[in-house]
């Protein structure tokens, strides 16, 4: 029995995510086939923001981390993002170029964590910034606030749309021009150490 235990504490952060997967699907072909339904959908989001809360807390409670749950978890999140962004501009309420400005930070988050991971410590393979962990949180809030305030108030919406994803957009440049300049001082401290004790 205790063995059984510990092998199910063990996979249950990844249980966790892969629920995360599940309900990302469920929330956007709720969406898709009863758009202007709030209740739901908000129930759901919430559901999806506990599962991401959850799945890392309890690997690192019971010392379970790995470089498959890291990964896994962030390609969850990913899949809920784009799938959310897609479905949504559909609808055509949020723009498309917002879009490919949270595609275009994932990869650049990826990238450049390989190259500051090094020089880092701690266990994780992914390398966070301060202003990039903003800009992450805002990503996940993003397909909540643009449904919601679409249908309750056009004043936030005109605020979410016209104001805040642009806020968010130079956010973004400023963490990845930071990011790409650490890399880019990086590979020439490191050449120039190379040469020093060639």
């Amino acid at each position: 029995m205790t063995r059984v235990m510990a092998r199910l504490m063990k996979e249950l952060p990844n249980m966790i995510t892969l629920l995360r997967v599940v309900l990302s699907c469920l929330l956007n072909f709720y969406i898709l086939n009863q758009f202007g339904s709030l209740p739901i959908p908000m129930v759901i989001f919430l559901l999806i923001v506990l599962t991401d809360f959850l799945d890392g807390k309890i690997a690192r409670f019971y010392g379970n981390t790995s470089l498959f749950g890291a990964v896994f978890d962030i390609v969850a999140d990913l899949f809920y993002m784009v799938t959310s962004y897609i479905v949504l501009c559909s609808f055509h309420v949020l723009p498309l170029w917002f879009l490919f400005i949270m595609l275009f930070k994932f990869i650049e988050f990826v990238v450049t964590s390989f190259f500051l991971k090094e020089p880092c410590s701690g266990k994780s393979i992914f390398v966070f910034d301060f202003i990039g962990r903003f800009t992450a949180v805002f990503f996940y809030i993003i397909p909540i606030l643009v449904y919601a305030s679409f249908q309750l108030s056009q004043l936030l919406y005109f605020f979410t749309i016209h104001i805040f994803l642009y806020i968010i957009t130079f956010m973004v440049f400023v963490s990845s021009f930071q990011r790409l300049w650490n890399c880019v001082e990086l590979t020439f401290t490191s050449k120039s150490e190379n040469m020093t004790l060639g």
